[in-house]
């Protein structure tokens, strides 16, 4: 009969621990930060969950924002000889020192502290007639970005989806 309790007393002992492994110390209500884990109502949330997964855990969001970047397009001139980097979007003339990178061999623009002012130049016609023809060109392409904003405003808090 002591065999029996002994048992049954192992049985509840081994219950107790298993539940234990399966509770947070956090609040049963609101965020909580535990063994560099993220919580919310004791339910965990994890970085890259999906939204629905997220709204099951902390509800139904107040609303639902759409923003947007626009996208843009960039042409980058280099004079090598000059050692001149120059890009032109359409708002916007920005004139460097030319560098290239000594693993890729790749062009960019840098500006070190002792660089001389470039004059503000108006069009690319006029950098021309001041340095010559320039030696290559690369065009940079940057689509519209499109993002949406969840927001749960008494929460104090949004989840931000890229759809890129």
């Amino acid at each position: 009969m002591k065999s029996k309790y002994f048992v049954l007393l192992i049985i509840l002992v081994q219950l107790v621990s298993c539940r234990n492994k399966n509770t947070t110390d956090c609040p049963e209500k609101g965020f909580c930060i535990e063994n560099k884990k993220f919580f919310y109502n004791q339910e965990p949330i994890a970085l890259g969950m999906s939204i629905e997964k997220f709204v099951d855990i902390a509800g139904k969001y107040d609303r639902k924002v759409e923003d947007s970047l626009e996208g843009h397009k960039t042409t980058y001139y280099y004079w090598l000889k000059q050692k001149l980097h120059v890009a032109i979007s359409e708002s916007l003339i920005v004139v460097n020192n030319l560098e290239v990178d000594q693993v890729t061999g790749e062009y960019y623009g840098h500006t070190p502290s002792d660089q001389p002012e470039y004059p503000a130049y108006k069009s690319l016609e006029e950098i021309i007639k001041k340095y010559g023809r320039y030696d290559s060109t690369n065009v940079e392409k940057v689509a519209t970005d499109i993002s949406t904003f969840y927001v749960w405003d008494k929460l104090g808090f949004n989840v931000w989806v890229d759809k890129g």
